[in-house]
């Protein structure tokens, strides 16, 4: 008889829904997910069911911006500090 999984892990909804795991969390603290009370980091299935037919399982536009402008801003410090390097490395 096959059972019915209850709960999901973090690590298996952000797979299941292809995004991170940060993304979970950031759901979590809007109180679209909740997690159960069970000794892991776990959601109820029925909840998570819910979520994905509500559409709410992908980065909103203004995530995706926000996260856009953090990568880019990463970009710029990984040019400057390789240039850095650069210039420290030719002085010796």
């Amino acid at each position: 008889m096959e059972q019915l999984q209850t709960v999901i892990s973090k690590k298996d909804l952000s797979k299941r829904w292809s995004v991170t795991e940060e993304h979970i969390s950031t759901l979590e603290a809007k109180g679209i997910l909740t997690r159960t009370e069970i000794g892991r980091c776990t959601y109820p299935m029925e909840q998570v069911n819910s979520v994905e037919k509500s559409g709410r399982t992908v980065a909103l536009e203004e995530e995706l911006f926000v996260l856009r402008q953090e990568n880019n801003n990463l970009k710029d410090d990984v040019r400057r500090l390789k240039s850095v390097i650069k210039s420290i490395t030719q002085t010796f």
